[in-house]
């Protein structure tokens, strides 16, 4: 039977063992010493973050014969509008899309919001209303 102190004994011993996992001692990392110094370099930026940054900085453009000033973005959104306004079907297209895409429909949002006839019904008789008084959806009833 081996003591502790033995077995930490065997593994200072077994420091100087070369192998998978036990590179030689001088090629180990020093204690107290990040094994990458340098670390990540600063700067290093996403293609979403460059995105966001480029649509964000402002310029000054001709439209119409009048210069306009504003984010990249901003006049990009001025320019597919007025040339949707102006008849462009394909400007319409991108224009919708991107409408649809950000903001939604509303009548799909409007309709969310009510509850059918029946379902009216059943909740007033659930909460034991009369005919009078109803639940309108959106409204602090209780």
């Amino acid at each position: 039977m081996s003591t502790d102190r033995e077995d930490m004994h065997k593994s200072d011993l077994d420091d100087d063992k070369v192998g998978y996992g036990r590179p030689p001692k001088k090629h180990r990392f020093k204690k107290g010493k990040s094994g990458n110094p340098k670390g990540r370099p600063k700067g290093g930026k996403g293609l979403k973050t460059d995105l966001k940054e480029e649509l964000a900085s402002k310029i000054t453009v001709k439209i119409a014969g009048k210069e306009h000033t504003g984010t990249k973005q901003r006049l990009m959104l001025k320019a597919i509008t007025l040339r949707a306004a102006a008849g462009d079907t394909r400007a319409a297209e991108k224009l919708f899309n991107l409408i649809l895409t950000v903001i939604g429909a509303e009548d799909e949002d409007a309709q969310s919001d009510r509850l059918s006839k029946q379902d009216e019904k059943l909740l007033n008789q659930f909460l034991g209303y009369t005919g009078n008084e109803s639940i309108k959806p959106g409204a602090g009833n209780g």
